[in-house]
């Protein structure tokens, strides 16, 4: 099998890398054919762009995966490098992955809501639904709405992994895209969670 994920590194490291007084190094030579999907992507095409200019006899290029998972890609062949935002997965071990940075995730409420502080157990209560209404965490008398996001995308498969819940998310109110939607339902909305 090939090792391609311990790449990833050097890539984001040569594409924040130095400064454009450094000589291009013609050493390298050939094509690397990535596979990403998701918000990693955005990072990758930039550092892509400047590790071409360090290496001007290397093309990049980024494999269409119409919703293919990256490690796929990597296994049939068609990618040298898998981009995941998640850690591997146990019966994932056959492939060697280097972590390259962590992202936040909030779990976010309405400002007006009492509760301030929650564990992690807690969360995974949540989003389980093995906890129903805000009092028993502390808060309101009143029921838990959940805002979901699309399932399998932004951050939610993480936070799935990361509360060991995969296909156990509670089904929420309707499904909302990250950002100024999800802060737009919350804000009208004192039992939302989202």
């Amino acid at each position: 099998m090939l090792a391609g994920l311990v790449i990833i590194g050097l890539i984001l490291n040569w594409g924040l890398g130095p400064t454009p007084a450094v000589a291009a190094d013609m050493s390298l030579a050939g094509k690397l054919t990535i596979a990403v999907t998701g918000r990693e992507q955005a990072i990758f095409e930039k550092a892509s762009v400047k590790f071409e200019k360090l290496h001007p006899r290397v093309r990049v290029r980024f494999a269409v995966t119409d919703g293919v998972d990256p490690l796929a890609a990597l296994a049939e062949g068609s990618a040298d490098i898998a981009v995941v935002g998640r850690t591997l997965k146990p019966e994932e071990q056959d492939w060697t992955g280097t972590i390259v940075g962590w992202e936040g995730i909030a779990i976010m409420v309405n400002a007006s809501n009492r509760l301030q502080e929650v564990t992690l157990k807690q969360v995974t209560d949540l989003f389980s639904g093995a906890v129903k209404t805000w009092d028993e965490l502390g808060g309101l008398e009143a029921r838990i709405t959940i805002v979901n996001r699309e399932e399998g995308k932004g951050v939610r498969p993480y936070l799935e992994q990361l509360l060991n819940l995969s296909g156990e998310f509670v089904n929420g109110k309707g499904v909302v895209e990250p950002g100024e939607e999800d802060v737009r339902v919350l804000a009208g909305n004192l039992v939302a969670l989202s």
